[in-house]
């Protein structure tokens, strides 16, 4: 998918880098190694266009989920259990009550809901959601979907990183005190 449209790599191999490459780093350290240390010196993020059919498709799925604007919604990602890996959470019934009073439609774009999730986070709420989860089986589904919403709110996970991808910003829910890839103080290598 990326290759198609972004025009963001000169080359896409699946080989592993040589165990001794100077070259290994974190796709997240590239700001600070090209000497983009602050918010105000960060590259603006490359743009991946969605497919045109897709965009219209969902475009046609979201006009029916009257009225706009519409806001996409997740409180869950990461992959709990996993060594090193990211898990982040937000408690869905506290999300959902500070959402009451967002005009418009409430659109539920967790990754792998839990049986009844999205009932208890539409509880909550207090009103109807329209659950668009399925999007995240596709990843070009989810990035026309992520280029339509009118805002996103949730934690950080593909659907920021796409949004961006497609020129807009999202209401991130982090941690306090903030870690260092928020560009909070601290450091990298604790």
């Amino acid at each position: 998918m990326w290759e198609r449209g972004a025009d963001i790599a000169d080359e896409i191999t699946t080989q592993d880098p040589p165990a001794n490459s100077d070259r290994i780093f974190s796709v997240g350290d590239l700001p600070y190694l090209l000497g983009h240390a602050d918010n105000d010196a960060l590259p603006p993020p490359f743009d991946i266009p969605a497919l045109p059919d897709r965009e219209a498709s969902l475009r046609d799925t979201l006009i029916d989920f009257r009225p706009a604007p519409w806001t996409g919604v997740t409180w869950r990602a990461g992959t709990p259990n996993m060594r090193q890996a990211l898990l982040k959470k937000a408690p869905a019934a506290l999300f959902a009550s500070a959402l009451r009073d967002i005009l418009g439609v409430i659109i539920v774009v967790q990754r792998n809901p839990a049986e009844g999730e999205i009932a208890r986070f539409k509880a909550a709420l207090g009103r109807p959601v329209q659950d668009m989860s399925h999007t995240n089986t596709d990843i070009e589904d989810l990035l026309a979907l992520s280029g339509l919403l009118d805002t996103y709110a949730g934690v950080s996970n593909t659907k920021t990183h796409l949004r961006a991808a497609r020129g807009k910003v999202s209401d991130v829910i982090v941690p306090s005190p903030a870690e260092f890839r928020w560009m909070n103080e601290g450091d990298a290598n604790p």
